[in-house]
């Protein structure tokens, strides 16, 4: 029965119409990572343009795959099987509490203090040579536009860019691997997204000073996360309530490390220790809440 169960789940994981989203996916985007390496890496000026590009291979993926093998049921395949919910939101909220817990935690470290919004834009406005005396508003007016205008408008946008990514592993991928169970499927997921992250890590996305170490980093913090995504695209029934949550977390994480004096390694707000702590917490939660 054992040995049944086993092939039974092999048979799930390992099928052709998964070898080819992998292959599109990982194609695509380790491609255009070919092309940043070529044209000066990270710092080019054409290196956010081509990242943009790159977080379109699980899409590409999930079309190509849900256009061939699920045409009568591709709003199932990809995840758009429901209207809004609260729960969408109640995403959005827990990325913020995760964030912001993150941040606190970074706080225990030692020399680690809090510096604020004020003190963390003008550092920022530094690193980047801006002459602050020439802007039109000053420090304290573009903190309160941070606040109120940037921080809302660049959730909304990461939100609707994350769509990309989700498509692939929150709609395609996840409908095929739910057989799995919940736990089983999403650290699939997680690891194979983790993965998918490899070369822009390693020309030091994320971990700028880790290279090698953190494609684990990376790894390790998508396999924390994807459970907690899986609920949520579960609970929402909509790969719209995963890339909400998705992206909330990528726009505030850049605050949360603004905001602080110190946030290099290990100390660095949703990638360091404060975000492995928070998301292991909220899967303790859920593992409480789902066996499976």
């Amino acid at each position: 029965m054992k040995s049944t169960q086993t092939t039974k789940l092999h048979s799930i994981f390992f099928t052709r119409q998964i070898a080819l989203f992998l292959l599109v996916c990982f194609g695509f985007s380790w491609s255009v990572a070919a092309v940043i390496w070529q044209t000066g890496g990270l710092h080019s000026s054409l290196a956010f343009l081509l990242l943009v590009v790159y977080m379109f291979g699980p899409a590409i993926a999930a079309i190509t795959c849900a256009c061939l093998f699920d045409r009568k049921r591709w709003k199932q395949a990809l995840g758009f099987t429901s209207w809004p919910k609260w729960i969408w939101f109640g995403g959005l909220v827990l990325a913020i509490m995760i964030v912001i817990g993150s941040t606190l935690i970074s706080l225990l470290g030692l020399d680690v203090h809090w510096i604020g919004f004020k003190q963390g834009l003008q550092q920022v406005f530094e690193a980047e040579n801006v002459d602050i005396e020439a802007l039109p508003l000053s420090l304290d007016q573009l903190v309160w536009l941070q606040i109120l205008i940037n921080i809302p408008v660049g959730i909304a946008i990461n939100s609707f860019l994350l769509l990309n990514e989700e498509l692939g592993w929150r709609g395609w991928l996840f409908d095929r691997w739910r057989p799995l169970g919940f736990w089983r499927g999403n650290l699939m997921i997680g690891f194979v997204w983790g993965l998918w992250h490899a070369p822009v890590i390693a020309m030091g996305f994320n971990y700028p000073e880790l290279p090698i170490a953190g494609i684990f980093l990376m790894i390790g913090f998508t396999l924390l996360i994807s459970p907690i995504i899986g609920w949520l695209r579960e609970a929402g029934r909509s790969v719209f309530a995963a890339s909400i949550f998705h992206g909330t977390i990528n726009a505030l994480a850049g605050v949360g490390l603004m905001v602080i004096n110190l946030p290099d390694m290990p100390w660095r707000g949703m990638v360091g220790i404060g975000g492995f702590v928070m998301l292991a917490t909220v899967c303790l939660m859920l593992l409480v809440l789902r066996r499976d």
